[in-house]
């Protein structure tokens, strides 16, 4: 298998279908994890659902790459039994593939989302704290790095997001805006970027202790089931007040439900109270659960989501933070 820089610019404007079965995997993914050893698919239009492109003995070419952009295919298949073992590899390999200046930033995010969203979800299932702390943590010094010592334009990367709105896939959605938006807020130094980053990664490290049937209910919630997800942001922070040392990331974990004119919860505090790094992840949390498929409804537009964050700004969101919003929005757009 080629290394990643090979990798080809990858247009990923929309990924096909996935089943229960198989699972998309991104062009540049498969580079990066070099040896594989599962077999490819490919989705095809005429029988919908994914059929045997390469056998897990026949190398992916960069020829074959090319020809399958050229066709505009974003991403092939494997098995969804075999992603365990396509994370071990691809996780082993992030660190010389996100570094290597031969790859387009845009293919490094690409290859960066893929992995995030299932090493997340792997950490949070661990009984240990640390390690999921570690897990987020190593993840959003990536995506800082990423984001900010580059000028990516939001669409491109907006694209990139997964949408289902599984808790981990919301975390790594809301790291990815809330770095955005702090780079458009103007924040560079890259300490404070990968705080940012961190407690917004694991701001909803909470709702592992709720009851997963609550979480996906499809009918409206009993006043019981409410006030036990409410507690997500409470449990979140006592989690990791002791093994989380900034606190500004602590805050966002803790006040992300907070609204400027003291509704939110779980103090119900007012603006002059609430953390900065709170403030960024509200926005990006709102906009991401919003323009997410929930399980009673499906995902809202980009333009939507972002009336109601302007029709809100002053009252629930800071103004000054909507509009620098709305500005990667538009670009987006």
């Amino acid at each position: 298998m080629t290394g990643a820089g090979a990798t080809a610019t990858i247009a990923r404007n929309r990924r096909e279908p996935a089943t229960d079965e198989f699972v998309p995997i991104a062009l540049a993914s498969l580079f990066t994890a070099r040896q594989l050893t599962f077999d490819l698919y490919l989705f095809e239009e005429a029988v919908r659902r994914p059929v045997l492109f390469r056998a897990r003995q026949v190398e992916l070419t960069r020829e074959d790459v090319a020809s399958l952009e050229a066709r505009g295919v974003r991403s092939l298949f494997i098995r969804a039994t075999a992603l365990d073992q396509f994370q071990s590899l691809l996780s082993a390999s992030l660190d010389d593939a996100l570094a290597d200046e031969d790859v387009p930033t845009l293919d490094r995010l690409a290859i960066l989302q893929d992995t995030a969203a299932p090493l997340l979800s792997q950490a949070l299932q661990r009984v240990s704290t640390q390690e999921i702390v570690d897990t987020a943590t190593q993840l959003s010094q990536r995506l800082a790095r990423l984001l900010g010592n580059a000028k990516v334009m939001p669409a491109r990367v907006f694209n990139l997001l997964r949408h289902d709105y599984y808790t981990y896939t919301h975390m790594v959605n809301v790291a990815t805006y809330a770095t955005l938006l702090a780079v458009e807020l103007g924040i560079r130094d890259a300490a404070e970027l990968e705080q940012i980053t961190t407690g917004a990664m694991l701001h909803d490290i909470g709702k592992r202790r709720v009851a997963a049937h609550v979480l996906r209910k499809t009918t409206p919630l009993t006043p019981a089931e409410e006030h036990s997800i409410r507690k997500h942001t409470i449990m979140g922070f006592e989690e990791l007040r002791g093994v989380l040392s900034d606190w500004g990331a602590l805050m966002m974990v803790y006040q992300h439900h907070e609204r400027l004119d003291g509704s939110g919860y779980p103090v119900g505090i007012d603006a002059g109270e609430i953390h900065t790094y709170a403030k960024i992840c509200m926005i990006a949390d709102v906009f991401d659960a919003m323009t997410c498929t929930r399980a009673y409804r499906p995902r809202l537009s980009k333009s939507t989501a972002a009336a109601h964050l302007l029709q809100n700004a002053g009252s629930l969101f800071d103004p000054d933070y909507v509009r620098c919003w709305l500005h990667i929005v538009r670009q987006a757009t």
